[in-house]
């Protein structure tokens, strides 16, 4: 079992953590913080030995790399993307190398496909995999395609592979638009994009609300909401997310912001 940093969530989770064999949803708006999360799972696992696979069609390299450093350092990304990263420079080559020892493998661009994720697999044997995210999977080329069907295709492959590489697999989805216009805004399992099996497949499904905060610029609070999970309770986790930092932390009703 691979617990998180987010106690709550460990509490909720069944054994204390994400599982061998099982397919874990994450779900958010665009620019919600899906592909933060990702990482900082991917980089806390790491961080406690086990081999992660990171599969992303959408950064690259150096983006991810840079992100897991800003996240590690506490440094603003803008702050080792620009000209004056110099200013900085022990504290990220310091933290630049603590990164490189990091049991994370990255598989970047391309066509994202189950064929190339089982080669993925079968090549670097990770304990976790993490796919930043279902709606990059590219349809079968030619013809017309029925996208729930096909989404339902993917979540029920991810959670085929889970079971028969007996690894973890930890994946993101885009919430539709329809939660938007309500007003709480609180995402529920009907809100996944393409959904369907994207509800049924995975064995615990969580969401990231936060909502922005004009008062607290790049600095938001907000919860996880654990809407499924197949095995225990549901519930919910306060975090803030620091998006100057992309990284989430935990935090306690009456606690300072932990950024």
């Amino acid at each position: 079992v691979f617990p998180t940093r987010f106690p709550t969530l460990n509490r909720l989770l069944s054994g204390g953590g994400f599982a061998p064999g099982q397919l874990t949803m994450i779900g958010a708006r665009t620019s919600r913080g899906k592909s933060a999360l990702l990482l900082r799972l991917a980089t806390d696992f790491a961080k406690r030995g086990a081999k992660v696979l990171f599969v992303s069609a959408e950064m690259t390299a150096v983006e991810l790399v840079d992100r897991m450093i800003s996240m590690e350092s506490g440094l603003e990304i803008f702050k080792i993307t620009g000209r004056n990263v110099s200013e900085h420079m022990e504290r990220v080559t310091a933290t630049a190398a603590q990164v490189g020892r990091l049991t994370v493998d990255l598989s970047i661009g391309g066509r994202l496909t189950m064929e190339r994720l089982l080669s993925d697999v079968d090549a670097s044997s990770p304990e976790v995999l993490v796919v930043d995210y279902v709606q990059r999977f590219s349809p079968p080329q030619g013809g017309e395609v029925n996208r729930a069907a096909f989404f339902s295709d993917v979540a029920n492959g991810l959670k085929g592979l889970a079971l028969t590489r007996g690894v973890s697999v930890i994946t993101a989805s885009q919430l539709g638009r329809a939660v938007e216009f309500r007003d709480d805004k609180v995402p529920t399992l009907a809100d996944l994009k393409e959904s369907g099996g994207l509800e049924e497949a995975p064995d615990q499904v969580m969401f990231i609300h936060v909502p922005n905060d004009p008062a607290g610029g790049n600095r938001r609070i907000g919860e996880f909401i654990l809407a499924k999970q197949r095995n225990g309770p549901l519930g919910k986790v306060p975090v803030a997310f620091n998006g100057d930092t992309t990284d989430f932390q935990e935090v306690a009703e009456g606690e300072p912001d932990p950024f």
